[in-house]
């Protein structure tokens, strides 16, 4: 049941709320809503993108993190995700 109710999900639903970053998690992966979102001065939408953290400031990083309608996974150097939700 669970699962159908996941696959019924539509991409403007698939929303996570992630931890910050460690040491350990030297980029962030993002996905927008279908209509597109602006967060700190970038643009987000259904194709992900890859954020260095490094080229980032703290501040860009909480606003994109906690924002609901982004979905926001930290990668460590390992290449697993640092999700919440995984």
């Amino acid at each position: 049941m669970a699962k159908a109710a996941s696959a019924a999900k539509s991409d403007t639903d698939d929303k996570s709320t992630a931890t910050m970053p460690d040491e350990a998690a030297p980029f962030m992966v993002v996905k927008g809503p279908r209509k597109g979102r602006w967060r700190a001065g970038r643009h987000f939408a259904t194709e992900p993108v890859q954020l260095f953290l490094s080229d980032l400031g703290e501040d860009e990083i909480t606003a994109i993190s906690d924002d609901p309608e982004l979905a926001v996974s930290f990668v460590n150097m390992r290449g697993a995700l640092d999700d919440e939700n995984t």
